[in-house]
């Protein structure tokens, strides 16, 4: 016991005391569980081979009370393979392969529980330090838990379509310890090793890597393969790291994420973004507000394409069939274009996220073009035509042309006030939870109606848009004909959440399986 807490103490490279220490977790760690056990052996380090992801070991040489010595840890599996001996109690003897074979069952047992698992060992050495012919000494495994929300980080990025992979230098029953606590990985069929990776030739290796979660005993060159792998496969791959093996895995990932506190400096110069509190959640959020932005930015867009068809095509049908009629002027256009159209886009940017943003699965940048977004468009832009064309119409025959103008203008203008009150969701009511959410968008659209409505209180200024003055009937049909593009947008809407909760349906059968199983786990 003692010295395998020599090789703890020695074989390091925490810095500071107390509770200022810095340096890696594993590490500081075993330091202060040596502390615990007040070990105050002197020694002095005299020469060291630092880990590597590669060799999977550290070695250190160092002077101590009993002489000179080289202390090494590393994976038990590692060790092993270059341990000559063994220590048994206060004597030293060869190792047999029963032994080997007890402490890789020792290893397995500890790594199926979640635990991560170090091996140790040492040598006597005269110069520096050497990492042959060592003595086994023993094994210790220690947790690491996940940070608090990161199981419900998991299973939010399941829903919405994002797969998480656990690429690590650990043990493989550790790592599918883990990742089966957090969701991730379900079975073991999942995981791959690094040395099973190497194994594969390349139709092996793309079909398999398309089914594993976990990858467990890698080296960086992996970590650069498996990215390279999801990609040719037509993912869009974020890769997250902290150290500089990372870095080559980040650069080449779509989305490379470096941890701002454990990450080294050359992982934040390599990585698109780097995350602040090193935690896991936050890259959910992170994803739910790029959602959030994005389909602000879809709404606004998919906002100004239909009012502008709906001009464009009440000026065409209109020029063509009545071309002997007087229409919108170019003056009234320019109102519409300059002042209705961009109050309520002010406030769509403000717009809250949809409840089920991280319910859906992924989208791309084009899918604003997608049909579903243009069917939507189109119908918007064609409801508003009719609706244009059709007051028109009305008011020609009962009012006259300069009416019929007049309350044509004032339609199109109220309508793209009130269809921004539709746009706010492309499936949910209008009317749905949060209906008073975004204050800015009442304020946008009743400040629309009175700028509006100001345009006929001077004559001067109804002179120079060539309106007229409307009694109590017109303007009431103007505002029944206005709002009449809300009830209409509510049956599009139920017809479309109709059509999609179908394919969530078959979207979700492939998520629930894994979900069920992870609250199994749970339970244990």
């Amino acid at each position: 016991i003692r010295r395998m807490l020599a090789c703890m103490e020695i074989c390091n490279t925490v810095k500071g005391k107390g509770g200022k220490k810095s340096g890696d977790p594993t590490e500081i760690a075993l330091v202060n569980f040596v502390n615990a056990c007040e070990f105050t052996d002197a020694f002095k380090k005299i020469g060291s081979i630092p880990f590597s992801s590669e060799r999977k070991m550290m070695t250190v040489a160092a002077q101590t009370e009993e002489g000179r010595f080289c202390y090494v840890k590393g994976g038990a599996d590692i060790l092993l393979d270059r341990c000559t001996r063994i220590q048994d109690g206060e004597t030293v003897r060869p190792i047999t392969e029963r032994d080997k074979e007890n402490v890789l069952s020792s290893t397995e047992e500890l790594a199926s529980r979640a635990l991560r698992v170090l091996g140790f060992a040492y040598r006597e050495c005269t110069d520096g330090p050497r990492e042959s012919e060592l003595i086994f000494i023993g094994i210790c495994g220690m947790i690491d838990p996940p940070k608090k929300g990161v199981r419900e980080a998991v299973a939010d990025c399941k829903r919405a379509g994002i797969i998480p992979v656990m690429i690590t230098g650990d043990h493989r029953e550790t790592a599918y310890a883990i990742a089966e606590r957090l969701g991730i990985a379900s079975s073991e069929r999942e995981v791959m090793t690094g040395s099973e990776l190497e194994s594969l030739d390349e139709p092996q290796l793309s079909e398999r890597i398309r089914k594993t979660r976990v990858f467990a005993r890698v080296s960086p060159k992996h970590k650069s393969l498996i990215v390279e792998k999801y990609q040719g496969a037509g993912n869009v791959v974020a890769m997250t790291g902290d150290g500089i093996n990372d870095a080559p895995g980040i650069r080449k990932a779509d989305i490379g994420i470096a941890m701002g506190i454990s990450g080294t400096d050359v992982t934040r110069s390599a990585a698109d973004m780097v995350i602040a509190d090193d935690n896991f959640s936050t890259i959910v959020t992170a994803v739910r507000e790029g959602r959030h932005i994005f389909s602000n930015i879809k709404k606004t867009i998919q906002f100004f394409l239909a009012t502008n068809l709906a001009e464009v095509l009440s000026i065409l049908i209109v020029s063509l069939a009545l071309w002997h009629y007087d229409f919108l002027t170019s003056t009234q256009l320019l109102w519409i274009n300059l002042i209705t159209d961009s109050l309520p886009v002010l406030s769509l940017g403000a717009e809250q996220a949809e409840r089920d943003c991280m319910m859906r699965p992924p989208q791309k940048a084009s899918s604003i073009f997608k049909a579903e977004s243009m069917i939507s468009v189109v119908f918007y832009g064609l409801m508003q035509t009719a609706i244009c064309i059709g007051i028109f119409l009305f008011s020609l025959h009962a009012y006259g042309n300069a009416v019929a103008v007049t309350m044509t203008f004032f339609v199109l203008s109220f309508l793209e006030l009130f269809h921004s009150f539709n746009i706010r969701s492309e499936r949910n009511s209008a009317f749905g939870k949060g209906f008073f959410s975004n204050k800015m968008l009442f304020v946008t659209v009743f400040a629309g109606i009175f700028v509006n409505l100001l345009l006929c209180v001077f004559a001067p200024v109804r002179a120079a848009f060539d309106i007229v003055s409307l009694n109590a009937s017109q303007w009431t049909a103007v505002f029944v004909s206005s709002v009449s593009i809300i009830p209409a947008a509510e049956i599009y809407k139920i017809i479309v959440r109709r059509f999609c909760r179908k394919r969530a349906r078959t979207y979700n059968k492939n998520i629930d399986k894994s979900f069920v199983l992870s609250r199994e786990t749970a339970a244990r």
